[in-house]
């Protein structure tokens, strides 16, 4: 489930460093950019300490995504996202959050807001509590995302995200713009590999947000789903507030990441842990 943002953007990404580091459709919508279809997703592991889980993916006859499930490190089923025309469901026991477009998904349009509603484990729901929305270069590139909400004195930001020549993100810039009006933060990732991501054959991966979120705390599977190829490093602060990570990987024969090993830096140390990726080949 979604990561909430604390009262600063600095302080997230504080306690984002030391959570890794101890293991813890609407006609003038743009098209989105080709993908690859050679490789297709079908299973994903994390060792992440604390957090080890796995993915299993399941797809229609078209290759769309019906249903992602997600489970601990028990093998015990622990939520589930299931992938409708135009809304995403995001369910796990009795609580779920609702994301809805305004364009159908399969049409393979980008959509231009998204709207949340929530239901808490003992069934209240809150209908639209907040919107996503999304601004596209002429590239048909995600060059923008404002978050609202409805809620009175709640924090709003923006996100802003550059890219390279490459149509790989270079930077995703995290600005306050109602609320305590603490600064931005700015994450930066110099290098990528010319591979294809694990989700490069889903148009709408990054509109799926599986297993994370547009503010998550940790920024690799924005820049992953934002991204034609795979990242090799980002970081985030200066001085005794810097937090790199590195990453490395191991391909099939075409050229898909079959497994990617991470080592998270600060100043308090370095914690390394492995992800794995299956599929089904052309």
């Amino acid at each position: 489930m979604k990561k909430e943002w604390p009262k600063t953007l600095t302080s997230l990404f504080a306690i984002f460093s030391l959570m890794l580091l101890l293991g813890c459709d609407k006609s003038t919508a743009p098209s989105p950019v080709g993908v690859n279809t050679q490789c297709v997703i079908q299973n994903e592991t994390t060792g992440l300490s604390g957090n080890a889980a796995s993915w299993k993916y399941a797809y229609d006859g078209q290759g769309m995504p019906l249903k992602i499930t997600k489970y601990g490190s028990n093998d015990i089923e622990v939520s589930g996202i299931t992938v409708y025309h135009d809304s995403v469901v995001n369910a796990m026991g009795a609580a779920k959050m609702v994301t809805r477009y305004d364009v159908d998904l399969s049409s393979k349009k980008l959509p231009t807001v998204a709207h949340i509603s929530i239901t808490t484990p003992d069934g209240m729901v809150q209908a639209n509590y907040k919107q996503y929305f999304f601004f596209y270069d002429d590239k048909s590139r995600l060059t923008k995302i404002s978050e609202k909400t409805v809620f009175a004195g709640d924090g709003e930001w923006d996100l802003t995200i550059s890219y390279n020549d490459k149509n790989n993100v270079t930077e995703l810039l995290y600005e306050w713009v109602t609320g305590p009006i603490t600064g931005a933060t700015r994450i930066t990732a110099t290098a990528y590999d010319d591979k294809p991501t694990p989700y490069a054959s889903m148009a709408t991966w990054k509109f799926l947000m599986s297993n994370y979120a547009w503010d998550n705390y940790d920024p690799e599977p924005v820049l992953t789903a934002l991204s034609s190829n795979n990242p090799l490093d980002y970081s985030f602060g200066t001085g005794d507030n810097l937090f790199t990570r590195t990453m490395t990987y191991t391909y099939n024969e075409q050229g898909f990441p079959l497994a990617r090993i991470n080592t998270n830096k600060n100043k308090n140390g370095e914690y390394t842990f492995n992800q794995t990726f299956s599929y089904t080949c052309q």
